[in-house]
């Protein structure tokens, strides 16, 4: 006996563990409320409806399940419901409970219950039973899921002279019924709650736009959408030029489906740089752009990092951040990609004029290009021996001019040498944060600061 007690024990707790397992997967707030609409109710203000939700709130927390009650709805969202009022009409404002941005009470699923006596008058006594009837809500559809109605087993038994158990007797009569049973309402509860996420019974309706796709493309967009589990229908409300909009049915958040939809174009070779998408609770704009047309090259040369950084600052503030693409790029080379409606000659006159205010410069334009290289005509050609004193004052007086050595130019180059034309790299040449002396490093820092100046 003691086994098999031990054993019902442990798939109690499995089950109840389960429910809580699923009910944190999806969504762990549940609205719990009472209503009366039923004419043969019992007042929602009676004390034996926060009987019940009482048992409820327990028996689901161990579920996994937090409880909203009309207290916290109250309080959070100013919600207040009066007595005997029709069914729809109380069951539509928990709308609020499902589309609030409050995290302790936003809820998808409700239930809704009554409390209604069965009184029996027999010839000196009363027999009182209580059925506790409820449905369950989708809070984002309004539809009703799941039904329950539990009746007590039991009578309690009254007097039938009211002088000897008046209405407050009765009342408390049927308190206590109502609570006997709270127990076993809650185990339907939790496990048709447990049922209906397992079955994906939950669905959100969404309003989907898609606005400047081509018809054949918006087909495959949509055939591919379909073909998602998640979604569960996908209907075309209207056409408006290259305007469609569909109501969706999926299984997932909104969120969910911004993302099947950015990844379907992907896969589809769509440029997602063209794509802008407008996300709110209940709705999802996608609109395509027209396709930016070839991008203009230019081809910044021999430059300093810092020379850079100025001409990349002044083509942004002309064609703007998103038509400026950085591409190839060295310690002394840089490629942009510029969109421009503008042809290469206006791009060189517009780069020309970035280059006068920073030196010397030359360039090269062909029919889809700009180049733009730093003069370095009058420098020498061959590489300077930092072994031999005389080339190493050369250098070491240029990289003075530059404020990045401040020893004795004697020609000796040691340990400040070395760090001062380490600091001038990493400041000037990107990506080299070394002393190593090549003829790259001599020409930038000979048009820096000339030998001969």
């Amino acid at each position: 006996m003691s086994l098999r007690i031990g054993l019902f024990a442990l798939l109690l707790l499995t089950f109840f563990n389960g429910q809580a397992v699923q009910a944190q997967s999806y969504n762990s707030r549940v609205v719990v409320i009472g209503e009366d609409s039923d004419a043969n109710a019992i007042p929602r203000n009676t004390e034996a409806y926060s009987r019940v939700v009482s048992v409820i709130q327990n028996q689901l927390s161990e579920a996994g399940y937090f409880v909203v009650d009309e207290q916290l709805l109250s309080e959070r969202l100013g919600i207040s419901y009066k007595t005997t009022r029709r069914r729809q009409d109380f069951v539509a404002p928990l709308q609020a409970a499902n589309t609030t941005t409050d995290p302790l009470i936003r809820s998808r699923l409700a239930f809704v219950f009554s409390i209604i006596p069965i009184v029996q008058d027999m010839s000196v006594t009363r027999q009182i039973r209580v059925r506790v009837s409820g449905e369950i809500y989708d809070l984002a559809t309004l539809r009703m899921l799941r039904s329950t109605e539990v009746v007590s087993k039991k009578a309690t038994i009254v007097p039938l002279d009211e002088q000897l158990c008046n209405n407050v007797c009765v009342s408390e009569a049927i308190g206590e019924q109502a609570r006997s049973i709270a127990d076993h309402v809650a185990q339907e509860l939790a496990l048709k709650l447990s049922n209906i996420i397992q079955e994906d019974h939950l669905s959100n309706i969404v309003e989907l736009s898609l606005n400047g796709f081509e018809k054949l493309a918006t087909i495959k967009l949509v055939r591919a959408l379909r073909a998602t589990d998640e979604i569960k229908g996908l209907d075309l409300l209207s056409v408006d030029g290259s305007t469609r909009i569909y109501s969706v049915e999926l299984t997932k958040d909104i969120a969910f489906l911004e993302e099947e939809v950015l990844i379907s174009l992907a896969d589809s070779g769509t440029d997602l740089e063209s794509v802008t998408t407008n996300l709110s609770t209940s709705s999802l704009s996608i609109v395509l752009s027209a396709a930016k047309s070839e991008p203009l090259l230019l081809i910044v040369k021999n430059f300093s990092s810092s020379e850079t950084r100025i001409i990349t600052t002044s083509l942004i503030n002309n064609f703007g951040a998103s038509n400026v693409k950085l591409g190839i790029q060295g310690p002394t080379k840089r490629t942009f990609r510029v969109y421009s409606d503008g042809s290469t000659i206006e791009l060189e006159q517009i780069a020309s004029g970035i280059a006068e205010e920073i030196g010397a410069f030359e360039t090269a334009i062909t029919e889809s290009s700009v180049t733009i290289e730093a003069i370095k005509s009058h420098l020498p050609t061959r590489v300077f021996d930092l072994g031999n004193r005389s080339d190493a004052t050369v250098v070491q007086n240029a990289l003075s001019r530059l404020n990045f050595y401040s020893g004795v130019s004697d020609g000796i180059w040691g340990t400040g040498s070395k760090i001062a034309l380490k600091r001038f790299k990493s400041e000037n040449m990107e990506g080299r944060n070394d002393s190593v002396w090549d003829l790259e490093t001599q020409a930038l820092i000979f048009r820096l600061a000339p030998p001969n100046g």
